[in-house]
């Protein structure tokens, strides 16, 4: 179960202050949600990273934003978007998180190396299908002028169709 930010926010406050036995026993209290000292130990390690993480993106969503806004930009989707990760990203490296910095790096290099992966199949498919209409081009060609014979055709249609 999530709880609403503003509960993770109090939570958190509250586990600064006291005991995760009594942060526990608190939120079953007042929330009625049961939980482990495990579980508020992992979230008390977790949430300072996960706000931090929401503030940055909000941020970079608020630049993308104000970005799509500008005329000169119009149309240029991708090019915000890259930018305003490259802003979040920058942001984790200022904060001194080299290993959040690092994985959204590693992330990014791996968005990079699938879109050209994308690029490269949708240009052997091209390649592929010019191929296949060049050559069922050339069987049109060589049935207009009767150069084939009717079995040999035959084959050759039979061919084509499994590609």
């Amino acid at each position: 179960m999530t709880l609403p930010d503003a509960l993770q926010e109090q939570l958190y406050q509250l586990l600064r202050r006291t005991t995760l036995e009594k942060g526990a026993v608190w939120l079953k209290a007042q929330h009625g949600v049961e939980t482990s000292t495990g579980a508020l130990s992992r979230f008390f390690s977790w949430y300072p990273q996960s706000a931090w993480l929401k503030h940055s993106a909000d941020f970079a969503d608020q630049l993308k934003a104000s970005m799509e806004k500008l005329p000169a930009l119009a149309g240029r989707a991708q090019e915000i978007s890259d930018i305003a990760q490259a802003a979040f990203e920058i942001q984790a490296a200022q904060d001194r998180n080299a290993c959040l910095h690092l994985k959204l790096v590693k992330r990014r290099q791996k968005d990079v190396e699938l879109a050209l992966k994308k690029e490269h199949q949708a240009f052997l498919v091209r390649q592929y299908e010019e191929k296949i209409s060049a050559a069922r081009d050339a069987l049109e060609k060589a049935k207009s002028r009767g150069g084939l014979s009717e079995e040999t055709r035959e084959l050759i249609e039979q061919q084509l169709k499994l590609l």
